[in-house]
């Protein structure tokens, strides 16, 4: 009975836990509906990840569910935005209205609403907007590949260590809202290769294949400085 008691006990308590943790998935603000959750896992699978959300420094509009809720029009689309009151890391939830939903999933799917950077990450982070629509071509087959459901099939595994490695390419929304997100792409035998993991246990490295994409993005980091 000890033993029932205390399942229980923690079954309630990790069900208390987890739902602290979920933002609300719909809130109403001025009479209006918004909904999270339309920017990821959204359509064809693709993440985009909000990076031009400050911590304001105001107090926040609302809370619900133990979320601190803000506004702000800055952007193409009005949205909300919140965080979780104890959280140790800014990691805010956009809400989108209702009925602008669909309409502000083709634009932030929309490619040509965006810019173009290779980037060096970590050691000097540099980053390179790129212009030519030909090269932005060949960084959306890297992009796409570390977007979700979008990645490559071919794999090379190897022990050889990677020669470069915390290389990137990204679209960031010219509002400024959204970005994709930033895995590693490594140099291998003057080649781009977008990583997939490293196993400790055998020393090995397994790299995702972009073709003919991958000769094709190291020229274009060499031709930036962003690797010698």
């Amino acid at each position: 009975m000890k033993r029932k008691f205390l399942l229980i006990t923690l079954l309630v308590g990790i069900t208390a836990l987890t739902a602290c943790h979920y933002a609300p998935s719909r809130v109403k603000y001025n009479g209006v509906t918004y909904k999270r959750d339309w920017y990821q896992y959204c359509k064809d699978g693709r993440d985009l990840y909000p990076i031009g959300l400050l911590p304001p420094n105001e107090d926040p509009l609302f809370v619900k569910r133990k979320y601190n809720f803000w506004f702000t029009d800055a952007y193409t689309y009005d949205i909300l935005y919140a965080e979780y009151i104890d959280s140790q890391m800014w990691h805010p939830d956009v809400y989108i209205a209702k009925d602008k939903l669909e309409e502000a999933q083709s634009f932030y799917q929309d490619k040509t609403n965006y810019n173009y950077y290779l980037s060096l990450r970590f050691e000097d982070d540099k980053d390179v907007l790129i212009e030519n629509e030909s090269e932005k071509a060949v960084m959306d087959v890297a992009i796409d590949a570390i977007m979700k459901n979008k990645k490559p099939k071919e794999t090379i595994t190897t022990t050889d260590v990677p020669s470069i490695q915390n290389l990137s390419c990204y679209r960031k929304s010219k509002d400024g809202l959204f970005k994709t997100t930033e895995d590693d792409l490594v140099v291998y035998k003057e080649t781009i290769y977008y990583l997939k993991e490293t196993n400790g246990a055998t020393d090995t490295w397994t790299f995702y294949d972009l073709g003919e994409a991958g000769k094709t993005l190291y020229q274009m980091f060499v031709s930036y400085n962003l690797i010698q």
